[in-house]
């Protein structure tokens, strides 16, 4: 299934996914989302299959999206982060560009 343009708060452009199963679903007959893609807020997410209802987690995998349009679209009151990222993309979630001028409370 393909889908050009879904209009939200947050731009979802070219969606694509796989779609197999029934509804509504249930334990003997399951729905699952396979090859699930879009792209928004200037990159790419990408979704593992999933299977609904869902027993397994799925994996979402986010390729170059800009972080500072996504927390503007969220509008978080709080916001915490985990996981792996490259040295340049840690520090400017500190806010300690590598490319501006050092401030006191970066660390490199």
């Amino acid at each position: 299934m393909h889908i050009d343009e879904i209009i939200s708060p947050i731009a979802l452009r070219e969606l694509d996914t796989g779609l197999k199963g029934f509804y509504p679903f249930d334990d003997v007959h399951p729905l699952t989302l396979t090859h699930v893609t879009l792209k928004t807020l200037g990159g790419q997410v990408s979704l593992t299959p999933l299977r609904l209802p869902q027993h397994a987690p799925a994996v979402l995998k986010v390729q170059s999206v800009e972080m500072s349009e996504l927390i503007t679209a969220l509008k978080p009151k709080q916001f915490a982060m985990s996981g792996r990222g490259k040295r340049r993309v840690a520090a400017v979630a500190r806010g300690c560009d590598p490319g501006y001028p050092p401030r006191l409370d970066c660390q490199r």
